[in-house]
This record gives C-alpha cells, structure tokens and sequence, in this order.
C-alpha cells in the first residue's frame, strides 16, 4: 500500500517532505554510514597536523581509536572528530 499525494493538502505534504529530509540528513550524520569512508594515517595526520609518529603514539596509547587491517590503519572521522573536542582547550 503505497501513499497517495491526493490524500494530503498542502500543509501535511510538506511536513511528509520535511520528516524524509530529516531521515536522510540523520543517515548522513550517522557514524555507521557506509558512504563515509574511512580516513588513512595521512589524512588524519593532516586533519591533526601532526606526523606519523605522534599518530602511531596516539594508536599505541589508546588516545585514538583505529582499525587495522594487515598493514593499514584507518580511522573513523567521527572518532578522529571526538579526539578533537576530548583535546579541545577553552578560552579565557
């Protein structure tokens, strides 16, 4: 059974289109969306302007949470993100 547009007026059509607006931009933002990829060591780096060596300190302590896979790291930028805020220094 699918949804008949005839069967709105004006007002609810909108608020329907609004509540699929905001599922999509909740998927978006969501940390397991597939369509965010991954970040690498220089990416991150980059991002935290910092070298591979403090990177590697950051995995070795725990600080940053990482996915390995053979060789390679990689890193959620949600995680890389909250890094960030836990390191965040406020002004006076």
């Amino acid at each position: 059974m699918g949804i008949n547009i005839k069967d709105f007026n004006e007002m609810e059509l909108l608020q329907l289109k609004y509540q699929i607006l905001e599922e999509k931009v909740s998927l978006l933002q969501s940390h397991t969306n597939p369509f965010i990829k991954p970040m690498n060591d220089e990416e991150v780096c980059e991002y935290l302007g910092v070298c591979l060596k403090t990177l590697a300190g950051y995995r070795q302590d725990g600080s940053l949470a990482y996915i390995q896979k053979k060789q390679k790291f990689w890193y959620k930028r949600a995680d890389v993100e909250a890094f960030l805020e836990r390191h965040y220094v406020k002004a006076q």
